[in-house]
Order: C-alpha cells, then structure tokens, then sequence
C-alpha cells in the first residue's frame, strides 16, 4: 500500500482554508455588500463542499474500539447523567 500524501490535495485545502478566513473576515467586518465580497463568493464559493468532498475521499472504514471506549462512551454516560 503506497501512503505517501498528494500534495495537490494540500495545496486545493491550503487555498480552501486561506478563502474561508478571508469570507469570515469579511462577514466580519460587515462588508457583505461589497464586489470583493461577491467576487470572493462567485470564484470560490464552494470551499465548504471542498471539505466534505476531502472527507469522504478520505474516508477508511475502520472500527476503532479505542476511539468508541475513550470519547463515545464518556459522552453518551455524561450526557445520560445531566
């Protein structure tokens, strides 16, 4: 099995995460009704479905009894508790 990363992947995430900071900044400073905004929005407008796109090529279904012990377990007994 070959594991080496695709750097081409990192690069699409890298770009993809630079545009999310630069929406939320604008949201942010209120300016929602500018032509960089829209400009911003037209070109890369699907950043979000980048990464449920990168999730699921991503995805080896695995069970890991460790990871269900250390975090489901305790969620589910607090959350039963409260």
């Amino acid at each position: 099995m070959n594991k080496t990363r695709n750097s081409s992947i990192d690069a699409a995430a890298g770009v993809m995460i630079i545009t999310m900071l630069l929406v939320h900044v604008v949201i942010f400073a209120h300016a929602t009704d500018s032509n960089f905004y829209n400009a911003l929005l037209c070109i890369f407008g699907f950043y979000m479905q980048w990464f449920f796109f990168k999730a699921g090529m991503l995805f080896k279904p695995t069970t890991n009894y460790k990871v269900l012990n250390g975090f489901y377990l305790p969620y589910v007994l607090l959350s039963l508790s409260l």
